[in-house]
């Protein structure tokens, strides 16, 4: 009845009260512990003991009995079924209460623990972006509940129509299709326009992901990380190549476009998204993380991709923050750059 996966589940064991739990079941033939608060809080600090040491452990160690701790001890204890033999079956015994009593609404697959506090956490900022502005508020907070405000004023957006998209289109350098004859090739360059999309607030990974993450090898460090393109067309399968290439079309002529050159014009779009597609690594390639780092620095990145002004295109995506000669990027496929700058160099601008 419900599509709970395990995965999500068994996260519990990570809580110190299931380590004393199975301490003292596991390793004697003493019953479970009452539930009370005396062995029962949440302990703060874990260091590498055997079990057979628990007692010495619980006296040593601290509890927390902050409402953060209680509400979460709280939570475990009331998804664990305690009339399960742990040792017997430990899934049952960890997360039978939850299966039990969880009810998966109509409009989902499936119900976890990261989907409820997903759902509490969206009812919760629903409630701040719906009450009124207030004069000391910061800055973000003010900005969220004002585009929460004009997303659900039906009545403007309806007002409004599509000149909100064409003025936006317009800025950003204008789309061919609708510009026809009137657009300026001469004036376009890839570069600029991801710089403009960048300062707008929209996405820029349509030829290069950019993130900063973990260094896998150090997890103490922050690096910055390049990958290849997040593309719309998801899969070459016909069907879905057919399907997308609809859509695109469909958006063209709803926005203003010829449907006969929107055709023409955006099959040459759909074959440049295909070549890119192609250069991608597989899922499978990437199931290695070793070849996936390449660490360089900006000296490296601009000599073996000449063609990509590296210092000022890193520059305007961190801005304000600025790349150093010796900061150290980390390259998740040097071969799909390579394929990227020779792709770009043969595609038409338009």
């Amino acid at each position: 009845m419900f599509a709970l996966r395990i995965r999500d589940r068994v996260m519990i064991i990570k809580f110190d009260y299931m380590i004393l739990i199975l301490n003292k079941f596991c390793m004697s033939t003493e019953s479970l512990p009452s539930l009370s608060a005396k062995n029962n809080g949440f302990i703060v600090k874990l260091r590498g003991r055997r079990l057979s040491q628990s007692k010495e452990y619980e006296e040593e160690n601290a509890y927390c009995f902050t409402p953060g701790c209680v509400k979460a001890a709280a939570s475990v204890i009331n998804n664990m079924d305690l009339s399960v033999d742990p040792c017997d079956d430990f899934y049952q015994f960890a997360c039978g209460n939850f299966i039990k009593y969880t009810v998966i609404d109509d409009d989902k697959p499936s119900q976890t623990t990261f989907s409820i506090a997903s759902d509490t956490l969206l009812n919760k900022l629903r409630i701040i972006v719906t009450e009124p502005i207030q004069p000391d508020e910061q800055r973000p907070i003010k900005m969220a509940k004002l585009l929460f405000k004009s997303c659900m004023d039906k009545e403007k957006i309806e007002k409004d129509g599509l000149r909100p998209m064409k003025k936006m289109l317009k800025n950003l350098g204008g789309w061919p299709v609708l510009e026809a004859e009137k657009w300026n090739d001469e004036e376009f360059t890839w570069k600029d326009s991801v710089y403009k999309i960048k300062e707008v607030g929209y996405s820029v990974d349509y030829f290069i992901r950019l993130s900063i993450s973990t260094d896998v090898k150090n997890s103490m460090l922050r690096a910055i990380e390049l990958d290849q393109a997040s593309l719309g067309l998801m899969g070459t399968d016909e069907k879905v190549v057919i399907g997308y290439f609809r859509y695109m079309v469909d958006i063209a002529v709803i926005l203003g476009a010829n449907r006969r050159r929107a055709m023409k014009e955006l099959k040459e779009s759909l074959n440049f998204e295909i070549k890119l597609a192609k250069i991608l690594l597989s899922a499978e390639e990437r199931r290695d993380a070793t070849k996936l780092y390449n660490p360089m620095k900006i000296t490296d990145l601009q000599e073996k991709f000449p063609s990509i002004p590296w210092k000022e295109y890193l520059n305007k995506l961190l801005n304000p923050l600025t790349i150093r000669y010796d900061d150290i990027i980390i390259v998740n496929s040097p071969k799909y750059f390579s394929d990227l700058e020779v792709l770009l160099c043969n595609t038409p601008k338009r």
